[in-house]
């Protein structure tokens, strides 16, 4: 995308750099989870011009997500975001990254621990109790 007035609004900046992670073959998984999160950003000031988009308003949309309980997402949409705004910033239609103020702003999802087998030993016996239980499946189908 040429920097010129198309890449003016943070939707089609957001554009461009989905663009530009395809030219870049990233995963394909990987450019669909930033099309997906993008559009929370895109539906609430996609039509806003770069220039106007201050962190008071992604900061809206961030709470949006918080408000549903979305903590998790709304921290993930911010990294998405700022690499928009650095991608508009190296093409000179963005002059600054307004997700930089917003560091702490947003609730810190809660880690769950899960458990887990790190013993060598434990973990080779569980292999094996798999295999003997798959086998015993096969014999009770036939």
């Amino acid at each position: 995308m040429s920097a010129g007035a198309e890449a003016d609004t943070f939707g089609a900046l957001g554009g461009g750099y989905l663009q530009k992670q395809v030219a870049e073959e990233k995963a394909p998984r990987t450019i669909e989870k930033n099309r997906w999160l993008l559009s929370k950003a895109i539906s609430d000031f996609g039509s806003a011009q770069n220039k106007d988009v201050t962190p008071a308003i992604v900061l809206v949309t961030l709470r949006k997500l918080e408000l549903r309980g979305n903590h998790e997402t709304a921290n993930r949409l911010r990294a998405p975001i700022g690499s928009v705004f650095r991608y508009g910033v190296s093409i000179s239609v963005a002059e600054n990254d307004p997700i930089h103020a917003l560091k702490g702003a947003l609730i810190r999802p809660r880690r769950q621990h899960r458990a887990a087998i790190t013993n060598p030993a434990e973990f080779g016996r569980l292999l094996r109790s798999i295999g003997r239980m798959r086998d015993n499946c096969r014999r009770s189908l036939l």
